[in-house]
């Protein structure tokens, strides 16, 4: 083990440098407050934080666009129970009372009856 230090120097004199560099900085006045670490942690939370915002794969960009998407799909969903109701009751008119669900649906009529159809204009506001 000794031959091994002695072939590569730099583990013989990494000892000397480390105590050299640790002297070095010691020296050196930091003028910044960050620099100085007195606030260790917060200096912590806050990269954190950064990096959570913006450099995440789950960035608050995409957190609004995952957000919205559940919405608009929570919208689709109300809309398409809506739709099966509809059409639940559409069948259940349809096994009840076949000729009134005709009549009103598609307009058929007896052959001694007149149909008379009414529409109204829908009133689009803006």
């Amino acid at each position: 083990m000794a031959k091994y230090y002695l072939k590569n120097k730099l583990y013989v004199y990494l000892p000397i440098i480390l105590v050299f560099m640790k002297n070095r900085l010691k020296s050196i006045p930091f003028k910044l407050p960050l620099l100085a670490w007195k606030n260790k942690s917060l200096v912590t939370i806050v990269a954190f934080l950064i990096f959570l915002c913006f450099f995440d794969k789950y960035n608050l960009r995409t957190q609004y666009k995952i957000y919205s998407t559940l919405l608009n799909m929570q919208d689709q969903k109300a809309n398409y129970i809506h739709l099966i109701a509809e059409a639940k009751q559409d069948k259940f008119d349809l096994e009840q009372n076949y000729e009134r669900f005709a009549r009103e649906k598609y307009f058929m009529s007896r052959l001694d009856e007149d149909v008379f159809i009414i529409e109204t204009k829908k009133i689009i506001k803006k």
